[in-house]
């Protein structure tokens, strides 16, 4: 378990390291005095200060349709599941498991641990501390699938959508360092295209990291922050508030 949030001094948001600092688990919220809000995360590539970010992408035979492997009645606090193939121990800690299809279906739960696989086997997956299956699972019928905590692996936002925004780095940041990643609050975004003062942007569609101005019409983008003054010129990084999470 960790705290609901940790207290952050200014500059401390500005830090990355290569090992976690101390007992803080990746997703843990920080707070600012100004109430700008960040989550920690551990970067999936070399990312830019002012890009915006997604989660880990999902892993194709792993996101969904997993058979149980063991029936799981309500009160129990393991999944047994069936990989689609290696899987690292602990790889979807502080993840969730959820049930696409069949009895059980519609329920996620948060995953503390799992067990290590060689090649397509049965996984252990423990729920996390508190979470408890509340529908019974079937071998038959239940199918599951599983996500990465998606701050365990931040990437650029890519073009072609392939996650959802999870917040933009306020640095620059070393691959498989960790650092804090920004959802809430005063930050600079690179900024594609025209922007409109007081307006929203939504992820950028054809520069990795970007934003692009809002369009409500045809548009599957949903809107991230709003545009602050001065308005930067495309390819510049824009002063905005950013509403991804508070």
């Amino acid at each position: 378990m960790f705290p609901n949030y940790v207290q952050l001094g200014y500059g401390q948001e500005k830090k990355e390291q290569s090992t976690a600092i101390g007992n803080i688990a990746v997703g843990t919220r920080g707070v600012t005095p100004d109430g700008r809000v960040f989550y920690y995360a551990k970067a999936g590539e070399a990312l830019g200060a002012g890009k915006l970010c997604q989660g880990p992408l999902a892993v194709a035979n792993e996101d969904m349709d997993l058979a149980i492997q063991t029936a799981a009645p309500i009160g129990d606090k393991t999944i047994l599941v069936t990989t689609g193939g290696a899987v690292a121990v602990d790889l979807y800690k502080g993840g969730y498991i959820y049930i696409n299809d069949g009895p059980g279906e519609g329920h996620l739960y948060r995953i503390k641990s799992n067990t290590v696989t060689t090649g397509a086997a049965t996984m252990t997956v423990t729920l996390e501390d508190g979470e408890t299956v509340r529908e019974a699972l079937t071998t038959a019928s239940s199918l599951a699938g599983l996500k990465k905590n998606q701050h365990n692996g931040s990437l650029l936002y890519n073009t072609t959508p392939d996650g959802i925004p999870t917040g933009v780095a306020p640095i620059e940041v070393t691959n498989a360092f960790f650092f804090w990643l920004q959802t809430w609050g005063d930050c600079a975004l690179l900024v594609n295209g025209t922007v409109v003062l007081g307006k929203t942007v939504s992820p950028g569609l054809t520069t990795s990291g970007s934003v692009d101005a809002f369009v409500a019409t045809g548009s599957n983008a949903g809107a991230i922050a709003y545009v602050n003054s001065p308005i930067s010129v495309t390819t510049d990084y824009q002063h905005a508030f950013l509403t991804i999470s508070p």
